[in-house]
């Protein structure tokens, strides 16, 4: 999921969600560890675009842009098999 917080406020209740928040896409290869990703759009002043990977039934605040990318099913594996 992506969101684009506008303010640190908005900044601070989305990094107080139990979820892991990258400041790139997931679905791009890191060829090499840097300081930041640079979307080309996104001023070096203002709020990054954010990305994670959250559970189906995770809710935001309405006041947050959110995109979904793609839905993943994971199989959820039981102790005692392999």
């Amino acid at each position: 999921m992506r969101f684009k917080p506008t303010s640190f406020d908005q900044l601070a209740k989305l990094e107080d969600q139990d979820i892991d928040l990258f400041d790139y896409p997931l679905d791009y290869e890191v060829v090499q560890e840097g300081d930041y990703y640079d979307d080309g759009v996104t001023g070096a002043e203002s709020i990054p675009w954010l990305y994670a990977v959250v559970p189906v039934n995770f809710v935001t605040p309405l006041w947050y842009y959110e995109r979904t990318f793609t839905t993943l099913t994971c199989a959820q594996r039981l102790s005692g098999r392999g």
